[in-house]
């Protein structure tokens, strides 16, 4: 039961492509799972993704949003 509340909380918060549009402040929005919108200063926008490789942080950047 626990588990279901857990899958159907995090799909609410799941960026859609009409938030991801009318996103403007520089910053980071997370997506879920490690995934997250990055908007620099000078407006550019990028996918990364925060992950664990050998118990260090790693972050990878995906590409332009």
């Amino acid at each position: 039961r626990g588990s279901r509340e857990f899958r159907r909380a995090r799909a609410a918060n799941k960026l859609t492509a009409t938030a991801v549009q009318k996103l403007r402040h520089p910053g980071r929005y997370p997506d879920g799972a490690g995934l997250s919108l990055v908007i620099s200063s000078s407006a550019k926008r990028s996918w990364a993704y925060r992950y664990q490789l050998n118990g260090r942080a790693r972050e990878m950047t995906l590409g332009d949003a």
